[in-house]
């Protein structure tokens, strides 16, 4: 292997990887990307069910770097660098065409993740960036205080500035198999100890889901153990065939822990304003005003026809009973349902459904301003890597952008 010197290596080909290459490369960098996989963004493709939530719509840069649950004042500081709208710039200045969803999520109007990888490659080619294939970096080559360059299973490349951009531990067929923190703590660096994050709650007992699967709706959702309240919270929720998913959901993942899952109930309430005597009232009026519906027929006004007859077959009352000739206790089992509808969370939640990592790189001993290693001069780290967590709805993605951008524009 020659000792050709590059500007900057860049360990790893997802989107962090992509766009430092991208800024280096703009600013005359002369930059190689190393991929140990057959092909770059692999994780990427998958990023919002394939159609790539790259973004979020926030407007305002403390109310987005609120969304990361660790390390928000460093997240503000890289948004600063490369916010939201200059990552909803650069797409759209490139061809892309976006459009902002419920809860202000960006994505690409073809629903197609395909669209922003090529986007990237496109400009990679277009800077004169080339990607190494099946080139997996096993070393990082140094002299105990600087950063020489990188040892793979081809050979050796040398640069004046090594990024490890590998991504996190999730997903692993894509890439993602946590190598990064194994080059770092090689050198010396401190790991915060990485776990699945971001992930749906699976319900012991799934018939009304399956039932349900496909539907969404907005609700109150507490979330309950032996201690007690854990979380509460209101909007939207998706039912499917194992659970319990959406974004209220696996937001909520980050702050009910695993060693709080035993004995771990979730309570909805579909009309999250209200108390179950307060519906029951509604449903008197509502009784009064319509009292030859049939009980299937009067929850359709009010509810979608589907979980209507889940609540009616959990009170026990035929559908196509007249309302006028319901009980005062079955009017009230319909109240309660409503206001509280129980699942019991299975003890084993299925982390391979999880979306992002929590935990990595201590940022610690990266300067905050850079992302350079305080260890070893000239080692950098971005993207998922590092010991970021956002909620879901584009905040991890942006996190890749915003400290890939910021060492592009550093080296």
């Amino acid at each position: 292997m020659t000792k050709e010197l590059f500007d900057l290596l860049v360990v790893g080909a997802g989107p962090a990887g992509m766009m430092a290459a991208i800024r280096a490369a703009e600013r005359g960098k002369k930059v190689l990307i190393l991929e140990k996989g057959p092909s770059a963004g692999r994780k990427l493709l998958l990023c919002g069910n394939r159609r790539c939530n790259l973004t979020n719509a926030e407007t305002d840069l403390k109310d987005f770097a609120a969304n990361y649950l660790k390390n928000p004042s460093f997240m503000l500081s890289m948004l600063h660098n490369y916010s939201n709208f200059d990552v909803i710039e650069f797409f759209e200045k490139r061809g892309v065409k976006l459009k902002v969803e419920p809860w202000k999520r960006v994505f690409p109007k073809s629903n197609k993740s395909s669209d922003i990888l090529n986007v990237l490659l496109r400009e990679l080619e277009n800077l004169n960036v080339d990607i190494k294939y099946n080139c997996k970096v096993v070393f990082l080559i140094n002299d105990g205080k600087k950063v020489l360059g990188v040892k793979t299973e081809i050979g050796d490349f040398w640069g004046k500035a090594v990024l490890v951009a590998t991504g996190g531990k999730t997903h692993q067929k894509t890439g993602s198999s946590g190598d990064g923190y194994i080059l770092a703590e090689a050198i010396g660096h401190k790991i915060v100890p990485p776990k699945k994050a971001l992930y749906p709650f699976e319900i012991e007992n799934s018939s009304i889901c399956e039932e349900l699967s496909g539907l969404s709706v907005k609700a109150g959702v507490s979330f309950v153990n032996n201690s007690g309240l854990l979380y509460k919270e209101t909007g939207d929720i998706l039912f499917a065939h194992f659970g319990l998913t959406g974004p209220l959901m696996i937001n909520a993942s980050l702050i009910v822990s695993k060693a709080q899952m035993s004995g771990l109930k979730i309570k909805v309430n579909f009309f999250p304003e209200k108390k179950d005597v307060e519906v029951d009232n509604d449903l008197q009026e509502l009784i009064r005003n319509n009292p030859n519906k049939t009980a299937i027929g009067l929850l359709d006004m009010i509810l979608p026809k589907k979980l209507a007859l889940i609540i009616l077959s959990l009170s026990q009352i035929d559908k196509d009973k007249k309302v006028n000739q319901l009980t005062r206790e079955q009017r009230f089992s319909i109240a309660q349902n409503l206001t509280s509808l129980e699942f019991k969370v299975s003890k084993y939640v299925n982390v391979n459904k999880s979306v992002a990592t929590d935990g990595g790189i201590d940022l610690k001993e990266i300067n905050n301003k850079t992302l350079e290693s305080k260890l070893i001069k000239g080692l950098y780290f971005a993207g998922e890597v590092l010991d970021i967590i956002g909620k879901t709805g584009g905040f991890n993605l942006q996190a890749a952008w915003s400290t890939g951008w910021t060492v592009g524009n550093m080296i």
